[in-house]
């Protein structure tokens, strides 16, 4: 007489393929998630740094009086002076290189020419640099500056 052996150690192939393509499944969507963390990254990375320097540009201008900014800030950027958008506002236009950024940003600095902060010590205006790249605004800074 013949006798079946019975086998119940083991897989069988339908349950290794079955496998297969869930770790594959599992895998490739890890994978898909990695380019767009590195996007986000970059995208961090460059507001970081234009952050800095829109910083940099304010403490940089925020020492000077109001009579001083005009010729500070053709010291910094390389400017074209138009009139604002805006009533009583001069805007300088530029480019911007700091020394610890690689990029060069474009920076649009507007200052306001009415005193925004009339006090009986001292009258304060109001400035407002903007750091763009390829037309889009990365980081808004404002400051003040003395008469």
């Amino acid at each position: 007489m013949l006798t079946k052996i019975k086998n119940t150690e083991g897989l069988t192939l339908i349950e290794v393929l079955a496998s297969i393509v869930l770790l594959s499944i599992v895998i490739i969507s890890f994978i898909s998630i990695f380019p767009q963390m590195t996007l986000m990254n970059t995208k961090t990375e460059d507001n970081l740094q234009a952050a800095n320097v829109g910083k940099e540009l304010l403490v940089e201008l925020r020492n000077y009086k109001y009579d001083e900014f005009k010729p500070q800030v053709e010291h910094l950027l390389s400017t074209i002076e138009g009139l604002g958008q805006e009533p009583n506002t001069k805007i300088y236009i530029g480019q911007y290189k700091s020394a610890d950024v690689k990029t060069t940003y474009d920076v649009v600095i507007t200052l306001y020419t009415t005193p925004n902060v009339i006090g009986p010590i001292q009258t304060l205006f109001k400035f407002k640099i903007e750091i763009l790249q390829e037309n889009t605004v990365l980081t808004t800074t404002y400051g003040y500056i003395k008469n």
